[in-house]
């Protein structure tokens, strides 16, 4: 069985042209959505994923049917998709574009993919640990940001102390970038909503 997917980037984008070619070549389950590869979940490749992982088990021969190749993800994302359609024994199908053609799980383009996103994988975990020597080499501390400077560290200490609020306003005591930092997780919000605790005047 081969089941479609169709996908644009934005709202403005019409996804026409994949589902007339999808249409075209045979196919008439198909999944569309328009949303960016940026996000962390696409609902409908899921629900498609989620069919042809349940078809696969009950033993019908699965095809995912994409009009190129970009629509699945790039990079690291087509990578993933790819080592999970080859975990389900799932192959894949571009009508257009550099990987046109049919795909066998057990195929070179998803061997190549799946290298693709283990080689990723390493590169990101590389850079992360070349990044740390880095910052323990110079005396950085590695994890909180730092305090800008010794009076927003003198306002800061009372509030990791439990003991006080800032008081000041973020008008008053905002860096050029409009931006507040504390260690030990003191929130933005403490800045923009603290007033001034000390007690009022006596009264002559």
């Amino acid at each position: 069985m081969r089941i479609g997917y169709a996908r644009a980037s934005t709202i403005r984008q019409s996804l026409d042209t994949q589902l007339d070619s999808l249409k075209t070549a045979g196919v008439t389950r198909i999944f569309s959505e328009k949303i960016s590869t940026r996000a962390t979940s696409r609902p409908e490749l899921e629900r498609t994923v989620a069919l042809a992982r349940e078809l696969r088990a009950s033993g019908v021969a699965v095809t995912l049917v994409v009009h190129e190749h970009k629509r699945l993800g790039r990079g690291i994302e087509l990578a993933a998709l790819a080592e999970q359609l080859k975990a389900g024994d799932i192959g894949l199908e571009f009508l257009t574009g550099e990987l046109q053609g049919s795909h066998d799980p057990s195929g070179i383009v998803f061997t190549g993919l799946a290298a693709l996103s283990g080689m990723e994988r390493e590169y990101i975990r590389d850079r992360t640990l070349e990044g740390h020597e880095s910052a323990r080499t110079r005396g950085k501390t590695i994890g909180g940001a730092a305090v800008t400077d010794d009076a927003m560290l003198s306002m800061a200490r009372p509030v990791m102390d439990g003991v006080g609020s800032i008081g000041v306003s973020v008008e008053s005591s905002a860096p050029p970038d409009g931006r507040h930092r504390a260690h030990r997780g003191v929130p933005v919000s403490a800045f923009a909503t603290a007033t001034t605790s000390s007690p009022a005047a006596d009264t002559p």
